[in-house]
């Protein structure tokens, strides 16, 4: 009994990338669909047209919900130039390009830099000297902070993150 559950324990918990892959995912999971990937861009780009519509003719009272609805969609639009970016929207780089740009458009990110920074973020995901997207500050580091630079760093990784964010790959495009 204990050597068929931990035969079990050891097949439910792979040790290794490829293990996760292969094990975790069917294999169409992993195949590019790229007529379906270009039916999404469209479908998103059109629940945002149909969002935008709603926010600027819906009475005040319904104009939280629209905005919900709205801001819900656009996040679509950052998801697939996301896809894009990691070259799964299709295997043509041009194609991903080309749409990436196309979503990023409207939400004000150059996709371009966005794409470099971002890839350059997953090559050193967590490591703490080379990922310049996650980068926490310790408690020593605060410490030794001035009140107003204390306050403005909760801002910027707290309440303000997106807008910090926005900033920050400004910041990338225009200096680096």
């Amino acid at each position: 009994m204990a050597a068929t559950t931990q035969a079990c324990e050891t097949k439910l918990l792979p040790t290794n990338l490829s293990q996760v892959i292969s094990e975790g995912f069917p294999p169409d999971c992993l195949q590019l669909d790229v007529p379906f990937a270009i039916f999404t861009f469209f479908r998103v780009w059109l629940t945002c047209a149909v969002t935008f519509y709603l926010v600027t003719e819906a009475p005040w009272y319904l104009l939280p919900f629209a905005w919900i609805l709205h801001g819900t969609a656009i996040t679509g639009l950052f998801v697939v130039a996301h896809d894009c970016a990691h070259q799964s929207f299709s295997h043509s780089r041009s194609m991903n390009e080309f749409f990436g740009t196309i979503c990023m458009m409207p939400l004000l990110f150059p996709y371009n830099c966005w794409e470099v920074t971002h890839n350059n973020h997953h090559t050193h995901t967590n490591n703490m000297d080379k990922d310049h997207l996650w980068r926490p500050l310790t408690d020593a580091e605060v410490a030794k902070m001035p009140k107003w630079k204390q306050t403005l760093s909760y801002y910027m990784f707290g309440p303000l993150f997106f807008e910090s964010s926005i900033l920050h790959h400004a910041y990338h495009f225009l200096i680096q």
